[in-house]
């Protein structure tokens, strides 16, 4: 994302970019941590926010 850009703007403009992946039938990237990952834990904490 450009320094500069509108941050609501560019996320709503990814949003309907992967929508449209999706409905055709495309492989799109989850949340989280990218599908390659093989190593989780440092990325992992036992420690959380809440209950």
């Amino acid at each position: 994302m450009p320094a500069k850009a509108d941050t609501l703007e560019f996320l709503l403009k990814l949003n309907a970019e992967v929508a449209e992946a999706e409905a055709k039938g495309k492989a799109v990237q989850k949340p989280g941590l990218p599908e390659g990952t093989k190593d989780r834990s440092a990325f992992v904490t036992a420690d959380a926010i809440g209950t």
